[in-house]
């Protein structure tokens, strides 16, 4: 996110995102037209989309609510002649910013006054998509299509927020659910045609997470009995696949995520168990995603902090040489204290509070390879507690690295500046070791 506004503010300090009149943006007194012209504004498109992407895939707001380029080069007769992949994606993601937007100020409204204006809002914006999906054609490209449902699930998804059950409620929800569902064939068809899902965006990632928990309260509720039960728990199941397939290592943030899916579904099939009721969300802080930020906090009130939960113990931190037990004994925190103390997101969960189900507890559909990621901690090797440090002690090599950094507590000059490189006054020198300001 710091990345993307970064970028964001230097594609505009440059005047990327007017170079109609580039001049004012420059020293130079000159313009651009033509051909120049058209390539400039193709970066300032791929720009867009690259810094939006971001910020919805986080949850917040859009950075621009609207811009004069990008509205330009969303007219239905493309004056620009930007290529039609690039035209497709700009048009939806123009769209995806402006329901944000609006969702963002119905937010902000009283519980009554939102309802209405929510449910009104999304029905009007349903004409804006069927104009999308006018100008893409009866036939579009793989990435087009993405792009299309995306837009379509962002959009639809937002009935799930009306608190108030009604019909046109029902009806929003059971779309939302249907285009997920027809977002996440295209994925698996893609990935059979060679489209390989381990490039995929980082918005089309957190999509799909948020489709896996929307199918999840779905399945879990008095709607399943309008919609395809199997067919929606098998790519419920490709999902938690997708992610195993992003997983480089053990216990990172992917192969938590597929742990964490697992045990939505578990909580979402107790909850239905325990009192049937229609599909609802009970938190509202990060616009979209907060699909995916509600279920985190049901499975923090159920499995965080809690012993065998898959999670190894972490190791201690970095300590001075000098008395790692005493410093270890006065920072550390239990593991239950930070769960309670500390918030946690899906993407950035500490090692030890993400874990696995027991067997019994998986997904329908699931079989036993597929899930072997997370039907019991035994499954790896590097997650057993006895291969980690002990809370008395660093590892030795921890402890070296320590002393040869610290050693009697004056920083080494040659590691900070190589001989010949520079050159200071002792005075200087003094207050470098001492870390002080200048």
């Amino acid at each position: 996110m710091i990345l993307a506004g970064v970028l964001k503010a230097a594609a505009m300090h440059v005047g990327l995102h007017r170079p109609d009149i580039l001049r004012d943006y420059s020293r130079a007194p000159h313009s651009i037209t033509g051909e120049a012209l058209r390539e400039v504004i193709k970066v300032w498109c791929c720009t867009y989309i690259a810094i939006e992407s971001v910020a919805i895939a986080e949850g917040h707001q859009p950075f621009f609510a609207s811009d004069y380029m990008v509205e330009q080069a969303c007219v239905a007769s493309n004056p620009h002649m930007l290529p039609h992949r690039l035209y497709q994606a700009i048009s939806t993601q123009a769209f995806c910013n402006k329901v944000h937007f609006a969702m963002y100020d119905v937010s902000k409204m009283d519980h009554g006054e939102a309802q209405i204006s929510r449910a009104s809002l999304l029905k009007m914006m349903e004409y804006d998509l069927r104009e999308i999906e006018r100008r893409s054609g009866s036939v579009r490209t793989y990435h087009a299509e993405l792009d299309f449902y995306s837009a379509s699930f962002q959009l639809r998804a937002y009935w799930l927020f009306d608190g108030i059950e009604s019909p046109a409620r029902k009806e929003g929800i059971i779309k939302a659910f249907n285009t997920g569902v027809k977002y996440l064939e295209i994925l698996r068809l893609g990935e059979a045609e060679g489209h390989s899902i381990k490039y995929l965006s980082l918005l089309t990632l957190r999509v799909s997470s948020a489709m896996a928990i929307f199918i999840s309260k779905v399945l879990h509720s008095t709607y399943r009995e309008y919609v395809n039960i199997e067919v929606a728990t098998n790519l419920f199941n490709f999902v938690i696949s997708m992610y195993k397939q992003y997983s480089v290592e053990d216990n990172d943030t992917n192969g938590r995520t597929t742990k964490f899916l697992a045990q939505i579904w578990v909580i979402h099939a107790d909850l239905f168990n325990t009192h049937p009721q229609p599909p609802s969300i009970s938190l509202n802080s990060r616009l979209f995603f907060s699909i995916v930020h509600d279920s985190l906090w049901q499975w923090r009130d159920k499995y965080a902090g809690k012993a065998g939960n898959g999670a190894p113990n972490l190791p201690p931190p970095l300590v001075p040489s000098a008395s790692p037990s005493q410093d270890f004994e006065a920072t550390s925190v239990s593991r239950s204290e930070a769960a309670v103390g500390h918030p946690v997101t899906l993407f950035e969960m500490p090692g030890d509070r993400i874990g696995a189900i027991n067997s019994t507890q998986q997904p329908i559909g699931l079989s036993t390879i597929d899930n072997q990621q997370f039907t019991g901690p035994e499954h790896f090797p590097t997650c057993d507690p006895s291969v980690w440090p002990s809370n008395t002690g660093l590892p030795h090599d921890d402890a070296q690295h320590n002393g040869a950094l610290d050693g009697s507590g004056e920083l080494d000059y040659e590691m900070i500046f190589p001989e010949g490189v520079v050159s200071c006054s002792e005075d200087t020198w003094y207050r470098l070791t001492r870390q002080e300001r200048f």
